[in-house]
């Protein structure tokens, strides 16, 4: 197996196309999760990743805990809408589109959950791939 690299480049300007539909995205992201694990920099995308997830998770157990009934699970759709809300704020000055319209943060909050399946697909594959006796592709 070929041993990646890692090297920076402060002025370096790259340019990203957007994939044409959401399968072609999710495709794309499962790569990059795979390959970004492959170049050992797990830490900067898949443990923010993951720490998000076990926050929701430990809400949602204490929740149940403290018999919270069925609206603890309104936790989850409103995590996503709150990620979404912060991602476009963070970004408002980038957006062609009003920040507060609600279709706005649903699709995002959407793509979102789309990317983030894509990481964890990328990141199993990558354990996969990693069994003794597997065989990796070069």
């Amino acid at each position: 197996m070929k041993r990646l690299r890692n090297g920076y480049a402060p002025d370096a300007v790259a340019h990203l196309e957007t994939a044409p539909d959401l399968p072609m995205t999710f495709r794309r992201f499962v790569l990059y999760s795979r390959l970004n694990l492959d170049a050992g920099r797990g830490r900067s995308w898949h443990y923010g990743v993951a720490r998000l997830y076990a926050l929701v998770a430990s809400l949602l157990c204490v929740g149940h805990l403290l018999d919270g009934g069925p609206w603890i699970l309104a936790l989850i759709p409103a995590w996503f809408g709150a990620r979404a809300i912060k991602a476009a704020w963070e970004k408002k000055g980038d957006l062609p589109f009003p920040v507060f319209r609600p279709d706005h943060p649903a699709g995002a909050a959407g793509v979102m959950l789309v990317l983030d399946l894509a990481t964890w697909t990328g990141a199993a594959r990558w354990v996969v791939g990693h069994f003794p006796g597997r065989r990796r592709n070069a």
